[in-house]
C-alpha cells in the first residue's frame, strides 16, 4: 500500500522526480537528457496511447538522443 501512495505522489507531480533521474543519468554517462519535442505538462494531461505515440515519434525523429535508452 505504501508503494502504490508513493507512485500516486510521484504521478501526481513528476517534474522533480524526473529531474533527479536525469541528473543520476548525466552522472553515469557523462550525456544530458535533451528537451522532449513536446513540454512535459502538455503530455501528463494526455492519455497513454497519445504520450505512447509522441514518444515513439520522438524516438525516430532523433535516435542518437534515445540511443543507449531501454524502451521495450
Amino acid at each position: 500500500m505504501e508503494a502504490a501512495q508513493r507512485l500516486v505522489a510521484v504521478m501526481a507531480n513528476p517534474a522533480p522526480h524526473a529531474l533527479r533521474l536525469a541528473r543520476a543519468l548525466r552522472r553515469l554517462t557523462g550525456e544530458a537528457l535533451r528537451e522532449l519535442a513536446v513540454p512535459w505538462h502538455i503530455i501528463r494531461r494526455i492519455g497513454p496511447a497519445l504520450d505512447t505515440l509522441l514518444l515513439r515519434l520522438d524516438q525516430l525523429a532523433r535516435p542518437k538522443a534515445w540511443a543507449g535508452i531501454d524502451t521495450s
